[in-house]
């Protein structure tokens, strides 16, 4: 898509240029300019339609890449929202935004999902130093990655999901009362899964929850990221 992008960009101003130097220059040579303008006129009308289908596409189409947040409370509990669409307790995540990055998402959906700003968790990455080198920054990496396949009517899509991990201290409530967020512990959500199967998370929430419980010490000692 960006490159895509890139390409229309590039193709729109030479076919501008062309078109106003072809107007100019059209009553002195009416013959061979006429062509000219009316033919980069075209080349202006399909690169703005094919622009514009682009960005459609981009909207409607499901995004291939997505990020989950497993945030954790001093007590080892997991916060999950019941998510408005399948009705299932599900950690606080989202199809990241256009051109937008996992780690920036990360700030996004723990504020629009559970309330938090930044500065109030920490964000669980072994990088130390998230240093700028020229036109390169080092950025969180992701606790783990995940792929989904799934059939959409334009095929089958593969969808990239970035697993993050935050802590924070206390229990904090979400500001968006509709996603109902709720705090549960590992035995929590097996129960969930016996007593309510129809708002039990999917499948994959409990063995990264238990790896995530099982390494927990580990992680707390790593150099935590607090967002600003």
């Amino acid at each position: 898509m960006k490159i895509l992008n890139e390409s229309l960009r590039s193709l729109a101003l030479p076919s501008l240029l062309i078109g106003l130097a072809a107007s100019g220059l059209a009553p002195y040579f009416p013959n061979s300019f006429k062509l000219i303008g009316i033919t980069s006129l075209l080349l202006l009308s399909a690169i703005l339609i094919f622009y514009i289908w682009l960005r459609i596409l981009n909207k409607f189409i499901p995004r291939r890449f997505a990020n989950s947040i497993f945030c954790i409370d001093s007590s080892n509990n997991l916060a999950l929202i019941l998510h408005p669409h399948y009705k299932r307790y599900q950690p606080p995540g989202s199809r990241l935004g256009y051109h937008e990055a996992p780690h920036n998402a990360v700030k996004r959906v723990m504020h629009e999902e559970l309330g938090l700003k930044p500065g109030e968790y920490t964000l669980v990455s072994n990088e130390k130093k998230l240093n700028k080198y020229g036109n390169n920054q080092i950025v969180p990496k992701p606790y783990l990655v995940k792929t989904e396949t799934g059939r959409h009517r334009f095929g089958i899509v593969e969808h990239y999901d970035y697993v993050y991990v935050c802590f924070i201290d206390g229990i904090k409530s979400s500001i968006n009362s509709n996603l109902a967020p709720k705090w549960f512990s590992l035995d929590d959500i097996h129960k969930l899964t016996v007593n309510d199967v129809e708002k039990a998370p999917w499948g994959d929430v409990i063995p990264i929850f238990e790896k995530i419980v099982s390494e927990i010490d580990l992680l707390k000692q790593m150099d935590n990221i607090k967002f600003v």
